[in-house]
């Protein structure tokens, strides 16, 4: 009769365990992804005197049939007085030994995108210079974080309830969030960095001026 009765009771114990098991597996994973979009707050404005570019942090001369002559730093401080920039003018050459004319760089602190372009339209007419976006800083992202939760919990909440209704089912408790972190594309980093390192004309290749940054979660909900 007690071995009757354990036996029982272990089988009780066994479907209650396998009971859990099966409820412990029952639930649904979202993922829901969002995208931020930084604005820039600052920026750092190269511009070089001479006919040439930036490649892999050397400057190359660029060879034309007709050779410009580039203003004197004294004409191009005259411009950034006037129109009240920050700038400092740097001298060094890194140590490089060449045949052609070490010449100074001028680093010019713009605070937003009207007044870089306002420094562009002051520029834009010296022959013999280029200039590029040498830097940007960003707005911190943290100020974007309720509204991406919100949004990212929002979505993700509205394709778990669709599909555990196909499902004929019912969404549960949030059981657990975890963040998906995006791969590095070497080659495409590489890429964009060899594009924003050479400069067409004095405003350079700038491209799109805010940082688009995607933020990507596992929402993983209770199944009913």
């Amino acid at each position: 009769m007690k071995a009757k009765f354990y036996f029982i009771l272990l089988a009780g114990l066994l479907l209650t365990v396998n009971s859990s098991f099966s409820q412990e597996k029952r639930f649904l994973e979202i993922i829901s992804s969002d995208t931020i979009f930084l604005k820039p707050v600052n920026f750092t404005y190269q511009i070089s005197l001479g006919q040439q570019m930036e490649f892999m942090g050397m400057k190359i001369p660029q060879d034309k049939a007709e050779k410009v002559s580039p203003p004197s730093i004294s004409e191009l401080e005259d411009v950034l007085k006037k129109e009240h920039f920050i700038y400092t003018i740097s001298y060094e050459n890194d140590y490089t030994i060449s045949n052609s004319e070490n010449l100074p760089t001028i680093f010019v602190q713009v605070k937003n995108e009207p007044d870089l372009k306002r420094l562009y339209q002051a520029l834009k007419t010296k022959k013999g210079i280029t200039g590029k976006i040498k830097e940007i800083s960003y707005e911190p992202i943290s100020k974007h974080y309720e509204e991406l939760f919100k949004k990212l919990y929002s979505n993700a909440i509205s394709q778990a309830t669709l599909m555990a209704k196909i499902t004929n089912n019912s969404i549960g408790q949030l059981l657990n969030i975890s963040e998906i972190k995006a791969e590095n594309d070497s080659y495409m980093d590489m890429y964009k960095q060899l594009i924003k390192s050479t400069p067409v004309g004095i405003f350079g290749e700038s491209g799109i001026l805010s940082k688009n940054i995607e933020r990507k979660f596992t929402f993983k909900f209770e199944l009913k």
